[in-house]
């Protein structure tokens, strides 16, 4: 986390984007409403002297600013471990929206975050050992 408001913390990673489209990120991850009841809402600092975030919500923002960002290639390693199931769900619902047409490697040891994906490899002590998609490798 950036020792910035919460709106700045996501903007880094599009520093022209709209206030609309920081929020609308907010809300994909399941942040917006939480900030919303703050005092300050989204001009709320973080970091040091700011609000503390748990390890789960400074995840939600690094994701949120990675929506931002609209990348051609992303690599995401386990973006969802400190994350609530129905929370993992609206985010990568919302990856697989925003990664269409672009490449995304993910990293997971969690086969529901993988099971939408084009490909997956299966990697034992440094070597592709299976490959497929998940329907593919569960035969």
């Amino acid at each position: 986390m950036f020792d910035r408001s919460i709106i700045e913390n996501v903007r880094f990673g599009r520093l022209k984007a709209l206030d609309e489209e920081v929020i609308k990120v907010y809300d994909v991850v399941g942040l917006h409403d939480g900030i919303m009841k703050l005092p300050e809402k989204y001009e709320a600092r973080v970091g040091e002297g700011g609000i503390r975030l748990s390890g789960g919500q400074c995840q939600r923002i690094g994701i949120a600013r990675v929506m931002l960002k609209r990348l051609k290639l992303l690599v995401l390693n386990e973006p969802t471990l400190a994350i609530d199931s129905r929370t993992e769900i609206r985010i990568l619902k919302a990856f697989r929206n925003l990664c269409r047409g672009h490449t995304t490697l993910m990293i997971t040891h969690r086969l529901s975050t993988i099971k939408d994906a084009d490909l997956i490899l299966v990697l034992y002590n440094g070597s592709i050992v299976e490959r497929g998609n998940y329907a593919e490798l569960l035969e």
